[in-house]
């Protein structure tokens, strides 16, 4: 061998020690970065966990609007069934079977909601007042809100007079991501 080669030999050696020190100084500040970059990214993984839980949160439950158009529904499901078809003795009477909706919405409160996975119950406060009576029997929706003697004052073809204030809770399930109003109950107070 020659002295060249022995020199480029102990040359590429140290340098290739060298080089080892280096990566070894690198993997270590590496390893000692790691932990730090964990831990950031741990970080984010909770923010984007607690974001999250706020987003299913908002989901936990309807939202107010949707509770409001329910509300609405159900009280609009609240008919008179015609006394008698209107006749040229009665003009004021109904001339078909149309079944005029009972009560007027005026607003509606949200007072509690209560949600477990894929149930949720809302209490709420409805508003409303009588429709101009043309009598007939009342059917559907809040007729079991509605007073026995106000009920009777309507079929006879009189109005009851004041807003009425109807407490009802609202049962929904969680169907295809969708909240659905399955079942309304009547509320104490």
């Amino acid at each position: 061998m020659s002295i060249l080669r022995v020199a480029c030999l102990a040359f590429a050696i140290a340098l290739a020690g060298a080089c080892s020190k280096k990566s070894t100084a690198a993997a270590d500040a590496k390893i000692t970065e790691k932990p730090d970059h964990e831990s950031v990214a741990a970080e984010q993984s909770v923010e984007r966990r607690t974001e999250g839980d706020e987003a299913d949160e908002a989901e936990a439950a309807p939202e107010n609007e949707e509770i409001g158009e329910d509300c609405v529904a159900f009280l609009r499901a609240t008919r008179a069934t015609s006394a008698a078809p209107g006749t040229a003795d009665c003009p004021q009477c109904p001339t078909s079977d149309t079944r005029p909706e009972v009560l007027h919405f005026e607003h509606f409160e949200v007072n509690r909601i209560s949600s477990s996975e894929g149930a949720c119950q809302v209490a709420v406060t409805i508003h409303a007042r009588f429709n101009k009576s043309a009598g007939g029997r009342i059917v559907g929706g809040l007729i079991g809100w509605i007073s026995p003697d106000k009920r009777e004052q309507y079929e006879r073809g009189e109005t009851p007079a004041g807003s009425q204030v109807y407490k009802v809770s609202v049962i929904y399930q969680r169907r295809k991501g969708a909240w659905k109003a399955v079942e309304f109950n009547k509320t104490a107070g």
